[in-house]
Order: structure tokens, then C-alpha cells, then sequence
């Protein structure tokens, strides 16, 4: 169910994109670091590594753009000390949507640009393994909500980015202040 919601979704951005003049898709892949706000869940010097692949539509030409996108992220449920970001130890997967604008802010003509956006994004929890959490923080939520910030810089159509995500959402069921907070950095191609 989850595979045909994503291919009409992606079909039907594909459709919009393709009637927007000098508008495109982004993909892209990198890692992702996360830190939970209670210490009890991300203690000192530890966080929850992973990595991500996602694709964004711009839509609109000049300097202000609409984005919208999707992302697939898999990291530790257990925060670690180890920056292993592609051997996730305790599998916890997320399926993010994400909508909102970016702009152009430095033009290097036909070549390029340095980019900002400001998105919300949803992200739903996927797969995790219940049995390593312990109470109180035991259940998470089914879906919580950020806003992300980034730069990035596009040369030609290679493209590089590094966002901030504010958690907005209680992470872990009935827990207040269980919000989580991730900085990552992405590679990819823009057609």
C-alpha cells in the first residue's frame, strides 16, 4: 500500500513538474544525525545515526521556488557514540513528506546558485523494535512534525545541501518534551 501511495505520488509530481519551465526533481542521499531532547533517550556525546534518500520537486522558475518532496531515513533507535551512519544497529525507519520554499540566493549565471528553503515536514514512523525501549519511553508516536531549514549549493546539476530539523512533535507517546531535533547532509542530481 505504502510503495503504490509513492509511485502515484511521485507520477503525479513528475505530471506537475514537467508543465513548469525550468523546474526539475532533485535526488539525493547522505546521512543524518538526530538528537532527542531528554537525555535519558540521546544521552551526552551520543545520537542517532543513519542515512537518507529522498527527492524534492522545485516547482516554479526564478528566484523563489515551491518545494515538495519525500524522504526515506533509517537510523538507530538507540542513541550510540559510534558515527557508523551505514550500519544502523537498532533499525528505526521514518517516511518524511515535505512542502514549502526555497529560494535562489546567490545566482552564478547559468551555472549555478546557493539555495535556502524552509519546509514543514511530517514524518511518519516505519519499522523500530519495540522491545529496546524502555519505559517511560516505551511507545513512539505514530507520525510527528518539523521545520526544516537548509542551504545548499547547485553547480550545473550536481547539488549539495545541509538542513536542520526543529521538532515540533513529541516523539515518544504521553512524554512531554520527547521532541527530536537531526542535522544532515545530502549529495545529489537535479534534472
Amino acid at each position: 500500500m505504502k510503495s503504490t501511495v509513492l509511485l502515484s505520488f511521485l507520477l503525479l509530481l513528475s505530471f506537475t513538474i514537467s508543465a513548469q519551465d525550468n523546474a526539475g526533481i532533485r535526488a539525493y542521499t547522505g546521512i543524518t544525525s538526530a538528537k532527542n531532547r531528554v537525555a535519558a533517550i540521546t544521552p551526552a556525546n551520543t545520537s542517532h545515526t543513519g542515512y537518507h534518500i529522498g527527492a524534492d520537486g522545485r516547482l516554479n522558475s526564478g528566484k523563489m521556488f515551491f518545494v515538495v518532496g519525500l524522504r526515506y531515513t533509517k537510523l538507530d533507535l538507540i542513541a550510540n557514540s559510534n558515527d557508523s551512519y551505514f550500519e544502523v544497529e537498532s533499525n528505526h525507519t521514518i517516511f518524511s513528506g515535505r512542502v514549502g520554499l526555497g529560494w535562489h540566493l546567490i545566482q552564478f549565471g547559468p551555472v549555478g546558485s546557493i539555495r535556502g528553503k524552509a519546509l514543514l515536514q511530517l514524518d511518519s514512523n516505519g519499522n523500530y523494535d519495540d522491545s529496546l525501549l524502555s519505559a517511560p519511553y516505551d511507545s513512539l508516536v505514530g507520525a510527528t512534525a518539523g521545520v526544516t531549514l537548509g542551504l545548499g549549493v547547485q553547480l550545473r546539476f550536481l547539488t549539495l545541501d545541509f538542513e536542520y530539523e526543529y521538532g515540533l512533535v513529541n516523539q515518544y507517546s504521553q512524554q512531554k518534551e520527547t521532541k527530536a531535533d537531526s542535522f544532515s547532509l545530502s549529495a545529489g542530481v537535479f534534472f
